[in-house]
């Protein structure tokens, strides 16, 4: 996940096999890592902190809680 994003973040358009032989791009797997850790990032909130701008500091922050297993 990390090299393909490496790639992404490079101009490239990886491709991830899944194991049932399906496959997706970087830009799905990118909504479905969001989705997992920000599923109402799109709603807003009173408070200002969990207001999302900035959707690759939200990669980012999710990208860090995957690698950290939570």
């Amino acid at each position: 996940m990390l090299v393909a994003r490496y790639f992404f973040e490079n101009g490239y358009q990886p491709t991830h096999i899944l194991e049932d032989g399906d496959s997706i791009d970087q830009v799905e797997l990118l909504n479905i890592l969001l989705d997992s850790y920000y599923p109402n990032r799109n709603q807003i909130s009173l408070l200002p902190e969990e207001n999302y701008n900035d959707e690759n500091e939200l990669y980012r922050k999710a990208y860090k809680l995957n690698r950290a297993g939570i």
